[in-house]
């Protein structure tokens, strides 16, 4: 899936016209796709296993400094390559700022939506108890029409407490 998504980020339409894969003040293409794909292809091999890895270990396994792993990791939930879900939690001690990342499929639950059903259950925080009923409700819904008239109708309830 992410070659196909590297490779079919680069045309549009019938005429197959480029558009340009990465973007930014800095960026030219000559100099700086093929490292950049390159890197990106690295990235989505080395962390498609879903393991937990610092940007230093993703780096030293693959060449590459920890700034432009991050920022590979920034590009693989874009649409465009792939909407992946990147978690990221801290490895130790929060305070210590060191942080590990893993990678999983596009639409995965993250273990942080796990953590906000958590405390939506316990009662701790009414707006995240309110923001996964209307992520059930939408999810039960057949259609985003279906789903847009339930939540307005569950919401209307609400108005009238």
């Amino acid at each position: 899936m992410m070659i196909g998504a590297i490779q079919s980020a680069g045309r549009a339409g019938e005429g197959y016209m480029t558009t340009e894969l990465f973007a930014g003040s800095t960026y030219d293409p000559e100099e700086d796709e093929s490292r950049l794909t390159s890197q990106l292809l690295s990235v989505w091999n080395l962390m498609k296993d879903q393991q937990w890895r610092t940007l230093d270990e993703i780096g030293t396994a693959i060449s590459s400094p920890p700034a432009s792993i991050s920022a590979r990791l920034r590009d693989l939930r874009k649409p465009k390559f792939g909407s992946y879900v990147v978690e990221r939690r801290a490895r130790g001690v929060r305070s210590a700022g060191l942080f590990e990342y893993r990678l999983l499929p596009p639409g995965s639950v993250s273990s942080v939506s796990g953590a906000m059903v958590k405390i939506a259950k316990k009662g701790r925080n009414p707006f995240l108890a309110g923001m996964m009923h209307a992520a059930k409700i939408v999810v039960s819904e057949p259609d985003l029409a279906a789903a847009r008239m339930a939540l307005k109708t569950e919401l209307l309830k609400v108005a009238k407490r």
